[in-house]
């Protein structure tokens, strides 16, 4: 069998990533089942991972990135929350784990391509010489999203078997082959946090990040007491530990001086987001003033805006003001279902 004929599938678990792996052994491929260990909490996703892969008639293998993970990742959410900024973990990961780590130890083994569960079309686009990220036809969550940092090295060796498909579909594939995660639920929250509770893994894992400091209103005025910037994000209404007598939000977090900013809803507005650090997916250049749809979180709708290079920076100028763009998240963007490229957000502009 020909190298390329033989596909590692990232197995975590799910009845995503299992259904990618039955796809492609029925294609004729020969697959290796790859569960990355990340953390301490994975028993139960590696356990489903070498039962699926026993179904199946694969192989299974288990990779201990625990060291590398902390390094990368979870050295890099903690600190985020030290300075004042939203850190996105799973972009990260995707660049330097998933898709880095993962795939080296894919090519070690003698495969030509490293499979993912993910609902996403990746095609060669000939005109440009390059390979492209779509959008799901089926407009489930888009995880495009946190797929903007991989380039065309990582993208030549990817399949996505579950392109085009709905979850619909992926669960009666899984029904009707007799896998036992066929109604698994999804994971939602982030996969390294065992009870899911950020605050209490940011605050025990460092005593620096929990020092209590003044909330401020958007004029200045202290109008109480917070207990540790790591535990507040832009946008948050909930939680914030004192009835204000109206409905507040978080507009700002400013590490400097160890204060946080609330206002009113439309305070956390902005209509032009300045991005660092940009990827590009699609092209290799922005065109300036070129019109994109770009989405700052992952769960936000994404908003009209047209794109200007500013002093080594891209900014983007928005149609309507778009909800509580958070520096450290990043702003993504799509020329209709194709994935152009993002970058972090560094700053906002209300108008």
């Amino acid at each position: 069998m020909k190298m390329m004929d033989k596909v590692m599938t990232a197995m975590s678990g799910g009845v995503d990533s299992s259904v990618a792996a039955a796809i492609l052994k029925n294609r004729g491929h020969e697959v290796i089942g790859a569960t990355m260990m990340i953390s301490d909490h994975m028993d139960e996703a590696v356990a489903d991972a070498k039962k699926v892969a026993a179904v199946l008639g694969i192989e299974h293998v288990v990779f201990d990135y625990r060291e590398k993970f902390r390094q990368e990742i979870v050295d890099y959410f903690i600190n985020s929350y030290k300075k004042g900024i939203t850190p996105n973990p799973c972009i990260k990961c995707n660049e330097k784990i998933k898709f880095g780590l993962l795939l080296e130890d894919a090519k070690k083994a003698g495969c030509g391509f490293l499979a993912t569960g993910h609902y996403i079309k990746v095609e060669k686009n000939e005109d440009k010489g390059r390979f492209v990220i779509r959008k799901n036809k089926h407009d489930i969550k888009d995880q495009t999203y946190f797929l903007y940092r991989l380039g065309q090295e990582q993208l030549s060796h990817l399949l996505t078997p579950l392109a085009d498909r709905s979850k619909e579909q992926v669960r009666k594939i899984a029904e009707d082959i007799g896998l036992h995660v066929s109604d698994k639920s999804d994971s939602q929250d982030i996969c390294f946090i065992e009870d899911k509770d950020y605050k209490k893994f940011i605050f025990s894992n460092s005593d620096r990040y929990s020092k209590e400091g003044d909330f401020v209103d958007v004029n200045g005025n202290v109008i109480g007491r917070h207990k540790g910037i790591a535990g507040y994000t832009v946008g948050q209404r909930k939680g914030l530990g004192k009835d204000f007598g109206r409905p507040v939000y978080v507009v700002s977090i400013n590490a400097a001086d160890n204060t946080i900013v609330l206002g009113s809803r439309e305070d956390c507005y902005g209509r032009k987001v300045y991005v660092e650090d940009v990827a590009l997916v699609y092209d290799d250049h922005i065109r300036e003033g070129m019109s994109v749809e770009c989405k700052v979180r992952s769960f936000s709708r994404p908003g009209k805006a047209r794109l200007y290079n500013r002093d080594g920076m891209t900014m983007a100028v928005f149609e309507s003001p778009v909800w509580a763009p958070a520096p450290g998240q990043s702003a993504v963007f799509y020329e209709d279902d194709l994935l152009y490229g993002g970058g972090v957000i560094s700053a906002i502009d209300k108008e």
